[in-house]
C-alpha cells in the first residue's frame, strides 16, 4: 500500500503539471484542424475513418474499474463504425480478441511511436481510458485526439489566422508530433486512475483481512 501511495502522489504530480498545458495544446489543435479543413488542406481522402482505442493494464486488481471502462467501451460504440484497437490484456481477454500488449502498462518510446503511426492512418481518433477524480473516485473518459467533432465540440473558428509557419507545416506538426503527445498523456491518465484505484482496493482488503482475523481470534477464544 505504501508503494502504490508514492506511486500514486508521483505520477499525480506530474499529470496535474501538464494537465492544463496539454487542454492548451489540445484546444490550438482544434483550432489549427478547423483551418486547415477551411482551406482544404487537410488529406481527407489518404486517411481511413475512425479508430477507437482503449488502454488498459496487463494486470489485475482494479476494483472494478477496468469492466467499467471496457463496458462504456462497448456501449459507446455499438452503433457506431470504428476499428477498435484493443491495448493491454485485461480488453484482449474481455472482448476475446487479438490486443496490442505493451511490456508493461506504459508504453516505451518505441511502443507509443508504433501505436502514433497506427493511429494517423484514421481521421478520428477516440482514446477510451480510466481518468483520475480523486483518490476514491475514477471515471471511464474518451478524448477525441483529433477534434473531429464527434464527441467534443471545438470552438468554430471565426478569424482568419496569420500563421507562422504556414498552415500546411503546423497541420502536418500537429497531426503527428502532437497527437502522439495527446496519446502518451491519456496513457498517464490512465495509468495514474489505476494506481487509485489499486490503492483503494488494497485498503478495502486490508479492512476485509482484519475483520477476519478479528473473527477468527473471536472463533478460537
Amino acid at each position: 500500500t505504501e508503494l502504490a501511495s508514492i506511486k500514486l502522489q508521483r505520477i499525480r504530480h506530474q499529470i496535474e503539471r501538464n494537465r492544463i498545458f496539454f487542454d492548451e495544446i489540445s484546444e490550438v489543435f482544434g483550432a489549427v484542424a478547423q483551418l486547415a479543413d477551411k482551406k482544404g488542406i487537410v488529406p481527407k481522402l489518404e486517411k481511413k475513418g475512425t479508430v477507437a482505442l482503449i488502454l488498459t493494464s496487463n494486470s489485475k486488481f482494479y476494483g472494478g474499474l477496468e469492466r467499467r471502462l471496457m463496458g462504456f467501451y462497448q456501449d459507446s460504440l455499438t452503433n457506431y463504425p470504428a476499428e477498435r484497437v484493443l491495448i493491454g490484456h485485461s480488453a484482449a481477454n474481455f472482448f476475446q480478441s487479438k490486443g496490442i500488449i505493451l511490456r508493461q502498462d506504459l508504453p516505451s518510446d518505441s511502443e507509443l511511436k508504433q501505436i502514433s503511426d497506427l493511429i494517423s492512418r484514421y481521421s478520428k481518433v477516440l482514446v477510451f481510458y480510466p481518468r483520475f477524480q480523486s483518490v476514491l473516485l475514477q471515471k471511464p473518459y474518451v478524448v477525441d485526439l483529433t477534434h473531429s467533432g464527434l464527441l467534443s465540440k471545438p470552438a468554430k473558428v471565426t478569424i482568419d489566422y496569420i500563421l507562422e509557419p504556414e498552415l500546411t507545416k503546423m497541420w502536418q506538426f500537429f497531426d503527428s508530433q502532437i497527437q502522439k503527445l495527446l496519446l502518451e498523456q491519456a496513457f498517464l491518465e490512465a495509468e495514474l486512475a489505476r494506481t487509485a484505484a489499486r490503492l483503494t482496493s488494497m485498503d478495502q482488503a486490508q479492512e476485509s483481512a482484519d475483520r477476519a482475523i478479528k473473527g477468527l481470534k473471536k472463533a478460537l477464544a
